[in-house]
């Protein structure tokens, strides 16, 4: 597997500088922006794998990933919640974050999240051999991450993709959380259940002109099911 290049985004800080050593420490390739610059839409220029967005600001935290997905809808997004209190897990998910750490976080974990991300955006092994998944009037492409509802293609985030891959491929039966964070974050991760519900609210609300024939049931307690047909 090639080395990943990280795209830092953040303006000066203890945290952008200790990010930038740790993962230059992982034989990481870094390039480096400060938030708002003026040449913002042209930093990322295909030659990203990952972004690491540090936001340290309350106010204009969940307005900068808004930006940053805005402008580089397929680059997976990784945050470092460097805001005071750090209790903006969930806002920052809902704005389009594909994984969400604190400072304290970062100097164990900020390492295998990038590489996970990493790994996310390339041939997932468990469908590789598959040229498309179908579900109901939904189809996607896992190759090139695309998905079609009925005639339309509609755009999902690295990690709704994900998850709407893993429920289609085991469509009709229930998938436990443990398995579908295993699939989508490589473990098991309890601070994560809320972002995951958050997820599935996003999919949902894309699945909507599907909505006569494919649905995402929950089985409260144990995980969630793609019903196809109005089968529960």
């Amino acid at each position: 597997m090639r080395t990943p290049v990280i795209l830092i985004v953040g303006a000066p800080s203890r945290e952008r500088d200790a990010c930038e050593a740790l993962l230059h420490r992982m034989r990481l390739r870094c390039r480096i922006t400060e938030p708002y610059a003026h040449d913002l839409q042209a930093v990322h220029g295909g030659k990203a794998d990952v972004c690491v967005a540090i936001c340290d600001n309350f106010l204009t935290a969940v307005h900068e990933v808004r930006l940053y997905q805005e402008l580089w809808q397929d680059l997976p997004l990784l945050v470092l919640d460097a805001t005071p209190g750090g209790h903006l897990t969930v806002p920052l998910l809902d704005a389009g974050a594909d994984d969400v750490l604190r400072p304290q976080q970062a100097m164990t974990q900020l390492g295998a999240r990038v590489r996970a991300l990493f790994r996310r955006t390339t041939m997932d092994a468990e469908v590789s051999g598959k040229v498309s998944l179908v579900a109901g009037n939904i189809k996607i492409d896992p190759a090139a991450h695309r998905v079609w509802i009925g005639t339309t293609e509609v755009p999902f985030s690295p990690t709704e993709f994900l998850i709407l891959q893993k429920l289609c491929l085991h469509s009709g039966r229930v998938v436990p959380y443990r398995e579908i964070f295993i699939a989508v974050w490589g473990e098991f991760r309890p601070e994560m259940a809320e972002g995951l519900r958050v997820y599935i609210r996003h999919i949902r609300r894309k699945m909507q002109t599907a909505a006569e024939t494919v649905s995402i049931v929950t089985r409260p307690g144990i995980g969630y099911m793609l019903s196809v047909g109005g089968s529960a």
